[in-house]
């Protein structure tokens, strides 16, 4: 069976990673982010995926979201789930 959304074929993805992709990703012009996406080469399927999802929403939204509003945002989600995770 295939990994769902946020999921991997090793487990659930690593978010952090997820987040520093996607921060390096929006800082680049819009055409660019696709092939420099492409071109890491330690960068995980399941994670390229889920930042190409992230980066289309983002690019659909029109861009009204600030970038270091995002990466607040994902910061805070990210510790809030660690936390749930090791209760």
């Amino acid at each position: 069976m295939p990994p769902g959304r946020g999921t991997n074929r090793d487990g659930p993805l690593p978010w952090d990673r997820v987040l520093e992709a996607f921060t390096a990703a929006v800082e680049r012009p819009a055409e660019d982010r696709r092939k420099w996406l492409l071109e890491l080469q330690d960068l995980d399927q399941g994670v390229r995926d889920e930042v190409l999802s992230l980066l289309d929403a983002h690019d659909r939204a029109g861009g009204f979201l600030d970038p270091g509003e995002i990466q607040k945002f994902a910061r805070e989600a990210i510790t809030k789930l660690r936390l749930r995770r090791s209760r």
